[in-house]
């Protein structure tokens, strides 16, 4: 059966022609930053991140790809100043936690736990590094218990590494648990996109620098390409395989318009403006005061 639009009642937005010809290209995420940024008029990416719990990189990254697209305009000022997060004090002491757990039970679930996920007592100094996000910090208990127990099954136990990815996530506007389970599974699915690269490399996924794990993920997330399209860029680029030869050959794809490997042409062939191919002229040969067509024409 079909379906009809139902009447609006005051709640329908204009949406712009641009995100529905980019339907087909633009990840989850950039639609998601597109439609919010326009149905609330926020051009703040920090602002936006906290709306649809997204990492203030990704959502930056979102709209640098809509800028290109020419949905928004680069603006010298922050249209929508967001206060700073308050420099961080000294971490509690155990005296602090002590009298911290007398009014707030939630403190000793907080250390029961952590201690159950990391198999051991807790020591003085770890148990100031979880309290203190917990109670100076402002991050939810659920959301330092996942990231604990995400890390773990990584082999990561240093409650001093786990502190700081907390709170470098808590800079990026990733402060809550259901943030932090939407960030960690886009972090899965990065590490399996360079898995992917490093098999098609042949080198090891963990030598990969963070500048080239962002553009890895670039070449997924932002392009929406796949591995055929990797390999592809790897047979182009020749001798020259490595992670920031092989992006300038995706970033060009993309920007033609290229999504898979049939879209590509043959190295050194001529492109009509459109992108599509130029025809290949019929060849001749000159003879003397003639043209002689080498498919084996006569005189003209």
């Amino acid at each position: 059966m079909g379906y009809r639009l139902a009447k609006q009642k005051g709640d329908a937005i204009t949406v712009p022609h641009i995100i529905f010809k980019k339907l087909s290209t633009a990840t989850e995420d950039q639609l998601r930053v597109a439609l919010c940024a326009v149905a609330q008029g926020m051009a703040d990416p920090l602002a936006v991140a906290q709306e649809l719990g997204l990492s203030k990189t990704s959502v930056e990254l979102a709209f640098a790809y809509w800028v290109g697209a020419g949905l928004f305009l680069p603006d010298g000022e922050v249209t929508a100043k967001t206060p700073a997060l308050p420099k961080r004090g000294p971490r509690m002491t155990s005296r602090d936690i002590v009298e911290a757990s007398r009014t707030n039970p939630e403190i000793a679930l907080l250390i029961s736990e952590s201690q159950n996920l990391l198999g051991h007592m807790l020591s003085p100094a770890e148990s100031s590094r979880i309290v203190t996000l917990y109670v100076q910090d402002k991050l939810p208990i659920d959301m330092i218990l996942t990231v604990m127990a995400h890390f773990i099954t990584k082999g990561q136990r240093n409650v001093s590494y786990i502190e700081k990815v907390l709170i470098s996530w808590r800079e990026e506007g990733i402060c809550d648990g259901i943030a932090a389970e939407r960030h960690l599974g886009t972090l899965e699915k990065r590490e399996d996109y360079e898995a992917e690269v490093a098999k098609l490399l042949g080198v090891k996924p963990d030598g990969f620098t963070a500048g080239e794990r962002t553009l890895i993920a670039r070449w997924y997330e932002d392009f929406a390409f796949d591995a055929d399209m990797i390999e592809a860029a790897l047979l182009r680029a020749g001798e020259k395989n490595n992670v920031r030869y092989l992006s300038g050959i995706l970033k060009k794809w993309h920007a033609s318009g290229y999504k898979t490997p049939r879209d590509i042409p043959a190295e050194g062939e001529n492109l009509q403006p459109t992108g599509r191919r130029t025809p290949a002229r019929t060849p001749v040969a000159k003879g003397k005061g003639i043209l002689v067509s080498k498919r084996g024409g006569g005189d003209r």
